[in-house]
C-alpha cells in the first residue's frame, strides 16, 4: 500500500521509521515546515560574547555595539567560549517510563548521559518603598534601591545587570527577584531562603508534599477498583477540587503543585488548577515516580542533541520519500476520499498545488490540524470530528539565551527546570508559565566552556524579557490542554482508529510526552502491518498498597490541624524578624566569598566521564568488537527497576 504519514514529530517519525524498515509499504513523510522533528529540536548555540560576568555590579549594554563605550569591564567579553548544539523542545527522559522510546535508542545506537530533574520555584513581588541603605549583594536578597524614576539597580552577584534602561516604560519599576526561593534537590536547597525555617507555611508545605504523595495513591487505588458507567469520563473532578475537598493549603498550592503542573503541561497556572483532571494528573506523577522522594529514576539525554535520532531514521527513507516545506504542506480542507469501483484512496493538495494520492494515512499532528485537513471530508455529526474537537493546545515561546536574571537570584536554589513566578498587588500570580532550563546541568554543558546556556518558556514581558544582546534563538511549541472531556475521547479517537483508512498518533492521546508519541506512532504502524522489532510495552505502575503509611499520614494530619493555633502567636513574628537580622549578617559574610560550582552539574559531568572512561576501558580488553558496541544501558533492565550503575 502507499501510505501518507502527514506531520514528522516523533509520532510521525516513529510510524515513518517502522513502515519504511519492518513493512513492504511505500511510506511518504510530509512536515509543512522546512525542518524535521516538531519539538524534537537540536540548535547551533553560539554563545555570547558579551556576557556578563557574575561578579560585575556594571551596566551592561542593551546592544553589542555600544560594549565599547558601556564602561563593561573587558573581562566580561568572553572570546574563547566554545559552541554546542542545544535542545530547546524535547530534553530529558528517563530510565523506567521511556521503554519504548530507549529500545528504540537502543537499536539504532544512539549514545545517551546521564542529566538531572531536580525542581525550584522563585517568586517576584511587587516593588517596595524605596530603601534607605544599599543592598548587599549576596546570595540571600536581591532587593532593588529606587535612585531615581524609573530606574532600579539590582544587588544580585550571581546574576547581575545592572540598571534598568526605562526603555519600555519610564515609570515602571522592576519586580522585587528572588523574594521567595525554594528547590527540591537538598535540605540546603529547599531552605536557602534562611527566613523559611521559621516560616510556618514553608513547613506546612513541606509536611502537605509528604501527605499529597500517599492520599494521591489512595484515590488512585478508588479510581482503579471503580467501575465506570458507560459513557462517564474519566473523572470530571478538577485538581482543584480535589485539593479544597482535603484542605490542602495555600503555600503548598501557589509554591508547590501549581508550579509543578504548569512547568510540566506548560500550561498557565489558573488553567492548570480549574481544569486539569485530578485523577490524570495524579497517575501521570504516580508513573513518573514524582509521588515519592526516593528510589526516582535516574534521567538521561541524549549526546549531542535529540535530532541525533532523526537523522537515523531519514537516512533509510528511500529518495522522493520526504516532502517538507511547500511540497509537505497539506493544504486545509484538501483531503478527500476517492472511491472508483473498488478503489478507495484519499487524496489530498500540498502548498505546490501538487495532488497526491495514498490507500491510508496516518496524521501525526496535532488534532486541530488533523480535523482542518479533514474539514471537507467530515459531516457535522460525524463521531471522528467530534472527537478531535475536543483537544486544544496552547501555544508557548522559548528563548535561547545566556541572561541569568531568568534564574532564581539564590544560587543555591538553581535547579534544572525553574519556575519563575511574578505575584500581583493583593498576592495573586500572574497567570502565566515562565520556567528556565538550566540546559548546563541537564545536557552536561560546562559553563567555562559554553557561558551560562539556557532555554526559558514565556519569558515576562518588558525590562525582564533576556537581554537582546544575550538572546541566541527564539522559537514557539505547542502543546496540549488537558480537560476531563479530551481525556475522556483519547479513548474514543483509539476506537476509531483505522475507520475510513485513516489513522491517529500524537502525544496529544496519552499524557503529551516523548514516550506517548513515540509509542502512539509505533502502534499506528503495526495496526497498518509493520512488523515491529519489539513489541511497545505500556509504562504504567501498578498502585502499592500502604495501608500503615496512609494511616500514620491521616494521623498526622489530624494531629497537625489541632495544633494550628500555637503557630498563630507573637513569637513566631519575633522569630522572623530577628532571623531577617541573621540572614543580613549571613548576606555580608557571603559577599566577599565566590559561589562554588554546582554540585549536581559535577555529580552528572563526573558520571558521564566515568561512562567514557569504561567504553574505552572494555574496548581495549577487545571483549567487543569494534562498531558493534553495546550500550552501557538496557532497557530490560531499566524495565525491572533497576539503574544503569
Amino acid at each position: 500500500m502507499r501510505i501518507a504519514v502527514v506531520g514528522s514529530g516523533v509520532s510521525g517519525l516513529s510510524t515513518t521509521w517502522l513502515l519504511n524498515e519492518y513493512s513492504d509499504h511505500e511510506v511518504h513523510l510530509f512536515e509543512a515546515d522546512d525542518r524535521v522533528g516538531g519539538h524534537t529540536n537540536t540548535v547551533h548555540f553560539d554563545p555570547p560574547q558579551h556576557a556578563s560576568s557574575p561578579l560585575s555590579l556594571t551596566k551592561v549594554p542593551d546592544h553589542p555595539q555600544d560594549a565599547a563605550t558601556s564602561g563593561t569591564p573587558s573581562s566580561q567579553a568572553k572570546p574563547n567560549l566554545q559552541s554546542t548544539p542545544v535542545d530547546t523542545g524535547f530534553i530529558v527522559f528517563n530510565e523506567v517510563t521511556y521503554p519504548n522510546f530507549l529500545r528504540f535508542l537502543r537499536l539504532q545506537g544512539v549514545d545517551i548521559l546521564d542529566s538531572d530533574m531536580s525542581f525550584s520555584v522563585s517568586r517576584s513581588s511587587v516593588p517596595r518603598l524605596p530603601r534607605s541603605f544599599p543592598p548587599i549583594p549576596s546570595f540571600g536578597s536581591s532587593l532593588p534601591t529606587i535612585t531615581n524614576a524609573g530606574q532600579a539597580v539590582w544587588a544580585n552577584r550571581n546574576n547581575q545587570r545592572g540598571a534598568s534602561d526605562g526603555d519600555d516604560d519610564e515609570d515602571a519599576l522592576l519586580p522585587e527577584r528572588g523574594a521567595f526561593e525554594w528547590a527540591g534537590g537538598s535540605p540546603s536547597a529547599l531552605f536557602c531562603q534562611f527566613t523559611s525555617l521559621f516560616d510556618p507555611s514553608h513547613w506546612r508545605m513541606v509536611w502537605e508534599i509528604i501527605r499529597f504523595n500517599h492520599e494521591a495513591l489512595v484515590t488512585l487505588r478508588l479510581d482503579s477498583n471503580k467501575k465506570r458507567q458507560k459513557g462517564q469520563t474519566e473523572r470530571e473532578e478538577s485538581i482543584c477540587e480535589w485539593l479544597d475537598a482535603r484542605g490542602y493549603s495555600d503555600s503548598f498550592r501557589k509554591n508547590y503543585l501549581i508550579p509543578m503542573t504548569a512547568c510540566i503541561w506548560s500550561t498557565p497556572p489558573g488553567t492548570a488548577l480549574q481544569m486539569f483532571p485530578a485523577v490524570t494528573l495524579l497517575r501521570f506523577m504516580h508513573n513518573h515516580h514524582l509521588l515519592q522522594i526516593l528510589n526516582r529514576p535516574q534521567w538521561l539525554t541524549i549526546r549531542g542533541g535529540s535530532s541525533e535520532y532523526i537523522q537515523r531514521i531519514l537516512s533509510k527513507l528511500p529518495p522522493g520519500r520526504l516532502h517538507t516545506g511547500q511540497s509537505g504542506a497539506v493544504q486545509p480542507g484538501s483531503a478527500k476520499k476517492f472511491m472508483d469501483g473498488n478503489t478507495r484512496e484519499w487524496t489530498f493538495v500540498t502548498a505546490d498545488g501538487q495532488e497526491h494520492r495514498f490507500d491510508k494515512i496516518v496524521f501525526a499532528t496535532h488534532a486541530d490540524i488533523s480535523l482542518g485537513i479533514l474539514d471537507a471530508a467530515l459531516d457535522g455529526g460525524e463521531p471522528l470530528r467530534t472527537a478531535l474537537e475536543q483537544f486544544k493546545f496552547s501555544k508557548n515561546k522559548t528563548v535561547l539565551h545566556s541572561d541569568e536574571r531568568l534564574m532564581p537570584v539564590r544560587r543555591a536554589a538553581w535547579s534544572a527546570w525553574n519556575f519563575l513566578a511574578e505575584e500581583q498587588d493583593g498576592g495573586v500570580d500572574l497567570d502565566r508559565v515562565t520556567l528556565t532550563y538550566w540546559m548546563n546541568l541537564l545536557q552536561s554543558l560546562p559553563s567555562e566552556k559554553h557561558g551560562p546556556v539556557l532555554v526559558t518558556l514565556n519569558p515576562p514581558p518588558g525590562p525582564s524579557y533576556p537581554a537582546k544582546h544575550l538572546i541566541v534563538r527564539e522559537q514557539a511549541y505547542e502543546h496540549p490542554i488537558y480537560t476531563s472531556d479530551s481525556v475522556h475521547f483519547q479513548a474514543e479517537v483509539e476506537k476509531l482508529q483505522g475507520s475510513m483508512g485513516l489513522y491517529f498518533a500524537g502525544a496529544w492521546l496519552k499524557y503529551g510526552f516523548h514516550e506517548d508519541g513515540f509509542s502512539s506512532g509505533m502502534r499506528a504502524a503495526i495496526a497498518l502491518g509493520a512488523k515491529a522489532p519489539f513489541e511497545p510495552i505500556p509504562a504504567e505502575r501498578p498502585v502499592p498498597h500502604l495501608l500503615l503509611a496512609t494511616a500514620l499520614v491521616a494521623l498526622a494530619e489530624r494531629a497537625r490541624s489541632i495544633a494550628t493555633a500555637l503557630f498563630a502567636s507573637p513569637v513566631v513574628f519575633g522569630l522572623i524578624v530577628a532571623n531577617v537580622l541573621i540572614e543580613l549578617a549571613v548576606n555580608i559574610a557571603f559577599a566577599f566569598t565566590t559561589s562554588a560550582d554546582s554540585r549536581q552539574s559535577r555529580k552528572c559531568q563526573i558520571r558521564n566521564t566515568l561512562r567514557e572512561i569504561r567504553i574505552r576501558w572494555e574496548g581495549s580488553l577487545g571483549h567487543v568488537p569494534n562498531g558493534d558496541k553495546p550500550p552501557l544501558w538496557h532497557p530490560e533492565r531499566a524495565i525491572n527497576g533497576k539503574g544503569s550503575h
